[in-house]
């Protein structure tokens, strides 16, 4: 997965320099001070190994991870498709032969994850290119804001997603490119779009690892792209619906067996070869990531799912399901910076206060100390942390231990 913190936020928690963070700096707005250069670059390599932007998006990404692994559920909301192994009874001597639990509701499913917003697929759908308009907040001679309007039927404003234009991408994948976070009001069947400069500074520019002067135009994005994403539930084929069951093939031949009935499959005799149908989920409980699912198919002409009988009479081996799912994101912001913080294992080129919260973050606490260097002391929780000792590790771990979630088994 990619980091779902954005990098202006992890910036925002540690009160970094703004333009300097992002590479952007000239004599006459914001030089940098040569008895203290806190100018972060794209990549290590640009700054004498100091640690870089891709750095702290790997760092962000590594601490999401752990914390995911440890909450049963993500510190902020992301899509997530997985494959598992479809639920059975106890006694190895029994098997169903319908989508009915022991209550004889739909079969309950246990997710690796909790929280569950939405079941479906992840969707994008380009609402418009829109020109960027930079403006001066502030006052201050230099353009820090940039605003950009697009007509849209879309009313929820947290499925506006805006995007660098595909001539301004360095690669294919769309999020990698996402800008954020940004302001949007949705009002009159248009979406008003507010950010800062600094996240809009070209990607190209980066490569180089020149110092950007922010009052040069040309360093700047001229436009971006601004799509819908949000979780699609409505999907009716095995690459957009909400769950895709899978049968592996049967060792006997069809003669053999009680039924003739099989799922969608080219070759049933190829043992290589594998069997699909769609089911439909059914969200039973969010909040500890269980959801009941059935066998289903879209009737087009009353434009209504229904369920089927269980293809092939006997369960399907593995179930796919495609869902969205994650706590508040505001709610772990503090936690996640400062585990990626103590995540990276060199500082950042800053100065200041900023300097001193990563710092305090990377201070490893199991150090004994010696004559010349401060000791330290933990307790006896803080030394039973998963994630390591620094003190941005055991911060995370002082939150996790009292909201982490316990998944048993389902029947």
């Amino acid at each position: 997965m990619t980091n779902i913190q954005p990098l202006e936020t992890w910036r925002k928690n540690f009160s970094y320099h703004p333009w300097h963070f992002w590479g952007l700096a000239s004599a006459a707005h914001y030089p940098v001070d040569t008895a203290c250069p806190d100018l972060v670059y794209q990549y290590a390599w640009q700054a004498n190994d100091s640690v870089g932007r891709d750095d702290i998006r790997r760092a962000i990404e590594s601490a999401e991870d752990k914390l995911a692994d440890w909450l049963h559920y993500s510190p902020a909301p992301h899509f997530v498709e997985e494959t598992l192994t479809m639920p059975r009874w106890y006694d190895a001597n029994l098997n169903r032969l319908s989508y009915s639990d022991a209550t004889g509701r739909w079969l309950g499913v246990q997710l690796p994850e909790g929280k569950i917003r939405a079941v479906g697929v992840e969707t994008r759908t380009l609402i418009d290119t829109a020109a960027l308009v930079y403006s001066d907040a502030d006052g201050d001679g230099l353009n820090d804001t940039f605003t950009a309007t697009v007509a849209t039927t879309v009313t929820d404003s947290t499925q506006v997603e805006v995007i660098f234009a595909s001539a301004d991408r360095l690669t294919n994948t769309l999020g990698d490119w996402v800008i954020a976070p940004l302001q949007v009001t949705i009002s009159g069947g248009n979406a008003t779009i507010t950010g800062r400069a600094w996240q809009a500074v070209k990607p190209i520019k980066y490569e180089s690892g020149a110092t950007l002067d922010p009052t040069d135009a040309g360093n700047f994005i001229t436009s971006v792209e601004v799509y819908r994403h949000y979780c699609d539930p409505t999907g009716t084929t095995q690459d957009t619906a909400q769950a895709v069951l899978i049968w592996e093939t049967k060792p006997w031949p069809l003669f053999a067996s009680c039924c003739y009935l099989a799922p969608s499959t080219t070759n049933s005799a190829d043992p290589a070869a594998l069997g699909y149908a769609l089911a439909r989920v059914t969200v039973r409980d969010a909040e500890n990531g269980i959801v009941a699912l059935g066998e289903a198919i879209y009737n087009s002409t009353t434009g209504e799912w229904q369920r089927v009988s269980m293809s092939d009479c006997r369960p399907p081996d593995r179930v796919l399901i495609r869902y969205y799912a994650g706590d508040d994101e505001s709610r772990w912001s503090k936690t996640v910076a400062d585990f990626a913080a103590a995540e990276l294992g060199k500082r950042v080129c800053a100065c200041g206060s900023a300097n001193r919260m990563i710092y305090q973050m990377q201070v490893d606490r199991a150090f004994g100390g010696d004559a010349r260097v401060e000791k330290f002391t933990m307790t006896q929780s803080d030394d039973q942390s998963p994630f390591g000792y620094k003190e941005g590790q055991i911060a995370a771990w002082r939150v996790v231990r009292n909201l982490r979630k316990f998944f048993g088994g389902l029947a």
